[in-house]
């Protein structure tokens, strides 16, 4: 059974608690929006998310925020197994600022402490949707771990570095001068990306580095070569074994993918 998202329940915007579903997607969802904000982390397989914001892959722990009303679609080849949380506009106000900043559209790269939950979250199988009711201890939990990849930290100079790396994802930045413009020593920057993110600042540069090297896959010709070295790799082999650890299959394949995709 495939999911018609026009279906999909809208949750009322007084309330708080988010709504939590566990699904499994297949083939070509065409264009649609919600009322709310909707959190898609994937626990299996991949799927390509389109939005007016860029293109995203989302493969096995890695996921994306949709901001309320941005029009987006997606294709999966196969069956995605993922966890989708649903949000009222306001519920989780410390959010919409970093969602307005993104264009309504942010790549989630899931951090250890929401990983470590996400192993509670399995699907059971057969079922291609399921209404999951977490305890309100769990939804705390998440909310925490969410936040802090969405909204990192209050620290300016924590934000200042995020969005350094994030302006240079096409390059191998070097961590010494984003930690200078930030006011920052390195040894700084790298604790405090240890202890709001959970994951030292090089985890992130690479994060983004590969999620953009898979936006050029998706939505240009570029030859595979010529994406390595526009991401900072030193060869196409290096980069090969990069991303395929990052997203579980070649980057040949996902191009493969898309375009059978694009003929369907």
């Amino acid at each position: 059974m495939e999911i018609d998202p026009s279906r999909e329940k809208t949750p009322v915007a007084s309330e708080f608690r988010p709504s939590f579903w566990l699904r499994s997607y297949r083939g070509d969802h065409g264009l649609h929006n919600h009322a709310f904000h909707q959190f898609l982390i994937c626990l299996d397989g991949h799927l390509n998310l389109y939005t007016r914001a860029g293109d995203f892959v989302l493969a096995k722990d890695t996921g994306v925020v949709v901001g309320r009303g941005h029009t987006h679609e997606y294709f999966v080849e196969g069956t995605a197994s993922l966890l989708v949380v649903d949000v009222a506009e306001g519920a989780w106000g410390d959010l919409e600022g970093a969602l307005r900043q993104a264009k309504g559209v942010r790549s989630l790269p899931v951090s250890p402490g929401l990983a470590d939950l996400l192993r509670h979250s399995e699907p059971s199988s057969g079922r291609a949707e399921v209404s999951w009711q977490p305890s309100g201890r769990y939804v705390d939990a998440f909310r925490r771990a969410l936040g802090a990849i969405v909204r990192p930290c209050a620290d300016d100079r924590i934000s200042a570095a995020i969005s350094r790396l994030e302006a240079r994802h096409e390059l191998r930045p070097h961590l010494d001068l984003v930690a200078a413009e930030a006011g920052l020593s390195p040894a700084q920057l790298s604790r405090l990306f240890n202890r709001h993110l959970g994951a030292p600042p090089g985890r992130l540069a690479r994060a983004r580095r590969l999620e953009h090297a898979a936006r050029l896959l998706v939505a240009t010709d570029c030859p595979i070569a010529a994406i390595a070295a526009a991401c900072g790799y030193a060869d196409q082999a290096t980069f090969t074994r990069a991303f395929s650890r990052r997203f579980g299959l070649p980057p040949g394949r996902l191009r493969r993918m898309q375009g059978s995709a694009k003929t369907d």
